[in-house]
């Protein structure tokens, strides 16, 4: 696990590489005004990004724009775009290439930084056209910044599956699903840090800061949890000063755990820091799993309108969160 001070030393670059050529970040995730979404057929940009030097910065605008996949580090500034699922967006679950990603980020992509974009996936496990099952997903890239987006729908906003030092910061999820079972059965998660199940790879030592969750509520016979934050099987992760409201049952807040889909990652878990959250209506709050307690704080957490100060909640009979696409 990184040192503490190497920690937040990565998080201030993380910070200032996100600014270069962007948009001063909002203040708060509630300040953000929403932008007139744009109409018009989507464009691909990949011609685009295909020209670009690594490091450098792509100003989007407001346009509609295909999902797409990130090759090499770069700098991308939505400024008011919304990206949309096409049918030369990538799938980046094999078994379902009907499910497709917004942006799609490859190992070779480490250092990228995300920002001002909307994601359009509402209505996705109706089958909507053009609906995105997932946000920013990535295998194995490292140091990317996901700041300042806004989410509606999908069933994972975020899903770093394998890469450290993440920074997702200031980010807008709203009326987030789920596929049922039978059928697809699972999702349902908004931002998914997660060890990679066939390899070392681990989205190890991550800052998940000021983000803003909320979902549809689930279909009352769902036999996993829907979740705000999962932490699956990861050292080190930052989780703070979230707000996540997940009505109807069942739900938890924020999880950290070593067990998600029906599977155990038999690896190092612990040195959490899960602090000053704000989590309303979901069935459990904060689920910290005995085998990720170890050096793990939880204080000054908040649950209910009320602002009720949360003590830690260590629980092993909630059902499980069921990611889609980790491997």
């Amino acid at each position: 696990m990184i040192p503490m001070n190497q920690r937040f030393a990565l998080l201030a670059a993380s910070l200032l590489l996100a600014s270069c050529g962007a948009a001063p970040p909002a203040a708060s995730t509630s300040d953000l005004a929403d932008p007139p979404e744009p109409s018009g057929p989507a464009v691909r940009i990949e011609p685009a990004l295909s020209r670009l030097a690594p490091g450098s910065v792509l100003r989007v605008g407001a346009r509609r724009v295909c999902g797409f996949s990130v090759d090499s580090p770069v700098f991308l500034d939505g400024r008011g775009a919304t990206i949309v699922a096409c049918d030369s967006s990538p799938g980046p679950v094999d078994a379902l290439p009907q499910l497709k990603a917004g942006i799609f980020l490859r190992p070779t992509a480490s250092g990228s930084a995300i920002t001002g974009f909307r994601f359009e996936g509402r209505g996705v496990t109706d089958g909507a056209p053009g609906a995105l099952a997932f946000g920013v997903f990535s295998r194995g890239a490292e140091f990317v910044v996901v700041e300042h987006n806004r989410f509606d729908g999908t069933v994972q906003a975020v899903t770093d599956n394998g890469g450290r030092g993440w920074l997702i910061d200031g980010n807008r999820v709203r009326g987030l699903e789920v596929f049922g079972c039978p059928g697809t059965c699972g999702g349902g998660d908004a931002i998914v840090l997660a060890h990679s199940r066939v390899s070392d790879a681990s989205a190890d030592d991550a800052f998940v800061t000021s983000n803003d969750v909320r979902d549809l509520p689930p279909p009352s016979d769902l036999i996993f949890s829907v979740t705000g934050v999962l932490a699956y099987a990861v050292r080190g992760p930052f989780i703070l000063n979230n707000t996540v409201s997940l009505p109807g049952s069942p739900t938890i807040g924020i999880e950290y755990t070593r067990t998600a889909g029906g599977v155990l990652i038999d690896v190092p878990c612990g040195g959490g820091r899960i602090i000053g959250n704000h989590v309303r209506h979901a069935d459990t709050a904060i689920l910290v799993t005995d085998d990720c307690a170890a050096d793990t704080i939880v204080e000054g957490n908040r649950t209910g309108t009320g602002m009720t100060p949360l003590r830690t909640t260590r629980l092993v009979g909630a059902p499980a969160p069921q990611p889609l696409g980790l491997d």
